[in-house]
């Protein structure tokens, strides 16, 4: 809204999710409806970048596959496809994916993840913050388990 008008408007699918999605990234509205990702400049409703979400994921079918954005960064984006619900750190360059579950959590937790859960699936891992290349991870256990925290360091570009 800019002088009590809308100057863009859209639609987000809601779906069960552990993390939160991005509203913001960068001074920008992040609107997001599952499928296609927009940067929105505040003030103007501009948009200044469109991400085709599934195509970055690399997903062959398209239809009834959405994915839950909970950062996004100008070098990587912290997905969540809703058809498994694990965190991925995705570069936005090259699109390797890394599933932070299997970087994060010991094998025993990483064979709760992988032993799904309909009713909760996914791997329960929240995004806290980013501090350079360090991410900061919570991971909140269904079976009462205290809750952990975890970081994740990205690898060096090599540039």
């Amino acid at each position: 809204m800019k002088n009590g008008s809308v100057i863009r408007q859209g639609h987000i699918d809601t779906y069960t999710s552990f993390g939160t999605a991005a509203q913001w990234s960068e001074g920008k509205l992040v609107l997001n409806d599952g499928q296609t990702l927009r940067l929105i400049e505040d003030g103007t409703g501009a948009v200044s970048e469109t991400i085709d979400l599934p195509h970055l994921m690399g997903a062959t079918v398209t239809k009834d596959v959405y994915y839950n954005v909970e950062a996004v960064f100008k070098d990587v984006l912290l997905v969540r496809p809703l058809d498994t619900a694990l965190l991925t750190l995705v570069n936005r360059t090259t699109g390797e994916q890394t599933l932070l579950y299997k970087e994060l959590l010991s094998a025993e937790r990483q064979l709760d993840v992988e032993q799904i859960d309909y009713m909760f699936p996914g791997d329960h891992i929240k995004f806290t913050k980013r501090e350079g290349n360090m991410f900061t991870f919570t991971v909140n256990y269904l079976d009462g388990s205290k809750e952990t925290v975890h970081t994740y360091t990205l690898p060096d570009s090599g540039e």
